[in-house]
């Protein structure tokens, strides 16, 4: 459920600031894309550290067989590679977002 609402916040930071015509308040728009982006990383930052609390919870976590099981397992490699620069990523766009707002 976090991921479908991530997704349909950046949809609709998007929507909104493609429907901008000339009776459109600019300042309005503004704050709703930055509440956007706000909710956005912040629902980006719940989905890492609820992964992480999920991994505190497993046992080769607890005793330390972390390395061992990240080099066996491929998918869990690049999910820790991938988590940290899709939040980059999310903050990127929305920093272009809001810059793109005159």
């Amino acid at each position: 459920t976090f991921i479908a609402v991530a997704i349909y916040l950046n949809s609709k930071a998007e929507y909104e600031a493609l429907q901008m015509d000339a009776e459109t308040n600019v300042d309005k728009l503004s704050q709703l894309q930055m509440i956007l982006f706000g909710c956005s990383i912040l629902l980006q930052l719940a989905i890492a550290s609820t992964l992480f609390l999920i991994l505190c919870n497993i046992f080769p976590f607890q005793v330390g067989l972390w390395s061992p099981m990240l080099n066996s397992i491929p998918f869990l490699r690049w999910l820790k590679i991938l988590q940290p620069v899709y939040i980059a990523l999310g903050c990127i766009v929305g920093g272009m977002r809001l810059v793109r707002v005159p």
